[in-house]
């Protein structure tokens, strides 16, 4: 049998997100605007470093001010990907004892993962928590764990 998607969650769910990405544009001018001043100034006199600032009529790209932004969308995008996707698990295979036993385990390695040297990852006195992968994608385990204990807190106690 097929599930039918819950319309007004999913609206809610789309208008959080909309909002979410109108907050994080308006935040991020701010930061935009001082990195525009600080390499206005550094351009100008290189001499001065990173303590370099202009003046505060220092013109702020366009580009600049939507990297936040496009950022936000790019994982907003990739979330209602999986959003679809997880739609279409059937219950059954989710609640299989070896799903479960499969999921557990693997949160339980990127937990671990977060601990050795060259992938997880601390800077300074801060805690690891982090594991990167490449360049581009870093992840805190902990996010997958919270699913996984759900899961196989669901199932134990079903």
């Amino acid at each position: 049998m097929k599930r039918r998607p819950d319309v007004i969650l999913f609206s809610v769910v789309i208008a959080l997100v909309a909002i979410g990405i109108v907050s994080v544009y308006s935040a991020s001018y701010p930061i935009a605007a001082r990195f525009a001043r600080t390499h206005a100034a550094v351009a100008a006199a290189p001499d001065a470093g990173d303590d370099a600032v202009a003046p505060d009529e220092t013109p702020v790209p366009a580009a600049l001010q939507q990297t936040f932004m496009r950022k936000q969308i790019m994982w907003a995008v990739l979330g209602l990907i999986c959003l679809v996707a997880a739609l279409n698990v059937p219950n059954e295979w989710l609640g299989s004892p070896r799903t479960v036993a499969a999921v557990v385990i693997i949160a339980f390695l990127m937990l671990a993962l977060a601990y050795v040297p060259g992938i997880g990852s601390a800077q300074g006195r801060e805690a690891r928590r982090w594991i990167h992968i490449g360049h581009w994608l870093t992840l805190q385990p902990s996010e997958f764990a919270k699913f996984a204990m759900c899961l196989g807190l669901a199932r134990a106690l079903a």
